[in-house]
């Protein structure tokens, strides 16, 4: 890559590599053969869960009603733990234009009760009852409905079909070939290991990462870059819209919000 633009992107969970990687790019201070000139993620988590996933899921759930299908004692349920939880007036607060100053208050993690069901893990109740109504639900695809189809990816969500003998694209040996992958490599879109573990594998361990959006990394690399480009689908419901703007309200760059 000497003497070249470079260009990173990604999704999901690139919300964090890419930021992160980019940052690194950008203090090496180093326009030959680190010259980065711009980033795109798309459908990112870019910081704290609790903002992106648990207060806008009842939000979420409003809009897509239709599709979801919940019964209106579901529904009212759920709207009475979000009370409960502060998570109405929160996103009521902080999700409004032009944005109250930042940094937003933390909210408590969900989890953070021994509670085989924590009260507060909204999303996480939501999800539960869309499987029921919806045997297909497809957390990335929202009007995704049975019978499961054929993916060129393979088996992608749980109860994915794949046909007998059918490959997956990445595993061709062309496909490996052009895109500079070694040839024989099982590619799967999530490993099954556990990539925080560390020498030892140690599978309690997990990203402690306060997020790209949360600890300054994203505010400077669009600032560094002036190309920063953030995309959401609204039928992501593992990573809704609203939550990428909630997080991109918390933040700064050149000095506004």
């Amino acid at each position: 890559m000497e003497n070249r633009k470079v260009y990173l992107t990604g999704e999901s969970y690139a919300g964090y590599y890419v930021p992160y990687i980019a940052d690194e790019f950008i203090k090496q201070e180093d326009d030959v053969y680190f010259k980065l000139a711009g980033i795109a993620v798309n459908d990112p988590i870019l910081g704290d869960s609790t903002l992106a996933q648990q207060v806008t899921v009842v939000p979420y759930l409003d809009y897509w009603a239709n599709v979801f299908s919940l019964n209106a004692s579901f529904t009212a349920a759920i709207h009475e733990r979000a009370d409960q939880c502060n998570y109405t007036s929160y996103y009521n607060t902080y999700l409004s234009f032009p944005p109250p100053p930042a940094p937003f208050p933390v909210l408590a993690d969900p989890f953070a009760s021994d509670s085989e069901y924590p009260t507060c893990d909204l999303f996480g109740a939501v999800y539960t009852a869309a499987q029921a109504v919806n045997p297909c639900f497809n957390i990335y695809h929202i009007l995704d409905t049975c019978p499961f189809l054929w993916n060129q990816l393979g088996i992608v969500n749980q109860g994915d079909y794949q046909p007998p003998g059918a490959q997956v694209y990445f595993n061709r040996t062309d496909v490996e070939a052009a895109i500079n992958a070694p040839v024989g490599t099982n590619w799967m879109q999530c490993t099954d290991k556990n990539v925080f573990g560390g020498a030892t594998n140690n599978q309690s361990l997990s990203d402690r990462s306060l997020g790209p959006a949360a600890d300054g990394t994203l505010t400077r690399v669009i600032e560094a870059t002036n190309n920063t480009i953030i995309g959401a689908g609204n039928l992501d419901f593992l990573l809704p819209t609203n939550g990428t703007l909630m997080a991109l309200q918390n933040i700064t760059w050149n000095g506004q919000q």
